[in-house]
């Protein structure tokens, strides 16, 4: 936005010698005038725009973030459910044999 800091605007002599005075018709009849406002202006819309754009190109990149770990979760949560099932199984036995130690009166729980 630095280039247009200083920029003037041309407009037709005929209407800047219409805004009266000798100040204007001087810079109308150079077909040329100052707006440091309009540039101030510019530069400011300029600066919200970027900002926009930055905070919804961080907005998109947390969505790809996102994604990218919900697939991976998604790829990996039927193994970790076969993993877990697995630990159940174990732990099934493992009871089974403890109430079968039980019953034989060997492994008698105090």
């Amino acid at each position: 936005y630095g280039a247009l800091a200083g920029r003037t605007v041309s407009a037709p002599a005929a209407e800047g010698a219409a805004a009266g005075g000798d100040e204007a018709s001087s810079t109308a009849a150079a077909g040329v005038f100052k707006m440091p406002e309009l540039s101030h202006n510019l530069m400011l819309l300029v600066d919200l725009a970027e900002n926009d754009i930055r905070a919804a190109d961080r907005a998109q990149q947390h969505q790809r973030d996102a994604l990218v770990t919900l697939r991976r979760d998604e790829e990996e949560a039927p193994r970790r459910a076969t993993a877990e099932a697995d630990k159940v199984g174990r732990l099934d036995e493992v009871l089974r044999a403890l109430e079968d130690l039980q019953a034989r009166g060997l492994g008698r729980v105090p």
